[in-house]
């Protein structure tokens, strides 16, 4: 069952305060977010204890219908590299229910690691969150919706 096998853990990162300033008046705006996510953590001991080679990170947005597609191909391929990696998605709040595909996918392949943000911060933060989480040796950031731009 999934919840006896993983766990959810809360994360608040710091106050990122942003600071603009405007040289010929003395307009001074200041404002700050502070970012949340869920992380969801699998554990098992066979494939989770050993460092990842490879860390592959994807900010999720819009996209749950490739989801699947895109596990198989970074599996079929990081297998035939190395049996360990981490494959990293960061839900941001993708409006089309990508988060339980996200959950069904991390409970069938412990090298999956589930981030799920509280709102959609965009796609950079979302690759932050995964960049922090990432423990392979070489990390890779691509786009979630598996479109080729030749």
């Amino acid at each position: 069952m999934f919840i006896e096998n993983c766990s959810i853990s809360n994360y608040f990162i710091d106050t990122i305060s942003f600071q603009i300033f405007k040289s010929s008046h003395s307009f001074y705006f200041q404002f700050s977010i502070q970012i949340t996510f869920t992380i969801l953590h699998a554990y098992n001991k066979t494939v989770m204890d050993s460092i990842p080679h490879i860390s592959i990170v994807t900010p999720v947005y819009g996209c749950k219908t490739s989801l699947v597609e895109l596990y198989l191909r970074l599996k079929e391929t990081l297998e035939t590299i190395t049996p360990h990696f981490e494959i990293i998605l960061v839900n941001d709040a993708s409006p089309d229910g990508a988060w339980q595909t996200i959950v069904e996918l991390a409970n069938k392949d412990m090298r999956i690691k589930a981030l799920n943000l509280s709102r959609n911060f965009g796609q950079h933060y979302a690759i932050t969150a995964g960049l922090d989480h990432a423990k392979g040796d070489w990390i890779v950031v691509m786009d979630c919706d598996l479109d080729r731009k030749t």
